[in-house]
């Protein structure tokens, strides 16, 4: 079984679906960088932790990433991937950010995760 949790994004939310084992990965991770390490707790006490921390459910979805919600009706032409701050267009080895009703070039990737339409 694979667990879901949604996060949002500046305009809209994301679906991540992650393995049981990828969950108890990232909470040892957490853990480890935390101020308060508690590195004496079982797997099954870690994988409770990240299911209450993110709010994840069980799920039999594939491991992945999802658009959950898009708040800013349709992608505009030429958007290629969502990232935190807006829509996202990749030529070559620039990219561009949808801002103000057109296409902003950055001087290099956006911060951030970028996701795939």
């Amino acid at each position: 079984m694979n667990l879901s949790f949604i996060y949002p994004i500046a305009n809209g939310s994301l679906e991540e679906v992650v393995t049981s084992d990828e969950a108890i990965e990232r909470h040892k991770i957490s853990q480890a960088n935390s101020s308060k390490p508690d590195l004496e707790i079982s797997d099954e006490q870690r994988l409770i932790e990240f299911k209450s921390c993110h709010w994840a459910v069980d799920t039999e979805k594939t491991p992945g990433l999802y658009i959950d919600s898009c708040t800013e009706g349709q992608p505009p032409v030429g958007a290629t991937h969502l990232g935190p701050y807006g829509y996202i267009k990749k030529k070559g080895n620039f990219y561009y950010i949808f801002k103000d009703s057109g296409w902003l070039a950055l001087s290099g990737k956006p911060m951030g995760k970028i996701y795939k339409l």
